[in-house]
């Protein structure tokens, strides 16, 4: 049997919990670190959403903007479930630079040739 969903809520805050704190340029290393790469300006695509949805396991799906990171498992029974936190300033200066343009390392776009 799954997990109830509170026990999904809880996981959620220990993950984003877990995050480093000092600044954005760190968390985007530690992605680096943990290879988890995405995409610009997607929500469920960026490297902390691919991140905390390989954490949390197999089909949880994951969106992080500069106001809320939700995790929630679709479908019908026991194992879906919905959580939310409140995204941390670090998380939401990441969100910001990764959409800007910074951290290019992160970027799972397909990068063009160098002649």
């Amino acid at each position: 049997m799954p997990p109830p969903p509170r026990l999904w809520q809880l996981a959620l805050e220990a993950a984003v919990r877990a995050l480093p704190t000092s600044g954005a340029g760190e968390l985007a290393l530690w992605l680096l670190l943990h290879d988890s790469r995405g995409d610009r300006s997607d929500p469920c695509g960026c490297p902390l959403a691919r991140f905390l949805s390989r954490y949390l396991g197999e089909a949880v799906v994951v969106s992080v903007s500069q106001v809320s990171i939700k995790a929630w498992r679709q479908g019908v029974g026991p194992g879906r479930f919905r959580a939310s936190v409140d995204t941390p300033a670090v998380v939401s200066q990441f969100v910001r630079g990764f959409d800007a343009g910074r951290w290019p390392e992160l970027d799972d776009a397909p990068r063009a040739a160098v002649l």
